[in-house]
């Protein structure tokens, strides 16, 4: 038992010890933060007396409070800004999921067109195809109203040179 009494002996006293160097350590720490607090109090009235001066060297504060000032209406505007972008980009988003909505279903509307050629079926009706067959078909009307409007001008021009003779 007297092993075991001495190291109760010797954790008593290391642990007695830690806790005084603890308390030692914490009393010091104290009076630098007391010295740091009177520094800082120090500091700080210098700061104000050298500020409060009507002396146009000593305009800290006042260029201080500007910045701050220039800073908050910055802030404010970007952040009008950025809430009217953000508004204006959910608006075209949306425009723009509706018109991809739109070419969609066109797009499957074309894809859906079923054509027969023969005896078998062409699912998938090229859109590139569709178009070519399209502008065929403009380009033979526009062919059509040129002939008729060369067809109308020269009956025009025989009208008013038959009215003339009869004169």
């Amino acid at each position: 038992m007297s092993s075991s009494t001495s190291t109760t002996n010797n954790n008593n006293t290391s642990h007695t010890t830690l806790l005084t160097q603890a308390k030692t350590n914490q009393y010091e720490d104290l009076k630098k933060s007391q010295q740091y607090s009177k520094l800082l109090q120090s500091l700080l009235k210098q700061f104000i007396a050298s500020n409060s001066n009507s002396s146009p060297n000593s305009n800290l504060l006042d260029k201080f409070q500007t910045i701050l000032q220039l800073d908050q209406n910055i802030d404010n505007q970007l952040n009008n800004d950025i809430s009217f972008n953000f508004y204006e980009l959910i608006k075209i988003k949306k425009k723009l999921e509706k018109f991809i909505k739109n070419c969609e279903t066109e797009i499957n509307k074309v894809n859906q067109t079923k054509v027969i050629n023969g005896d078998h079926e062409i699912d998938d009706f090229n859109l590139q195809k569709r178009c070519e067959f399209i502008d065929q078909d403009l380009r033979v009307l526009e062919y059509t109203l040129k002939l008729i409007d060369e067809q109308r001008s020269s009956s025009g021009n025989r009208v008013t040179e038959n009215t003339s003779t009869y004169r």
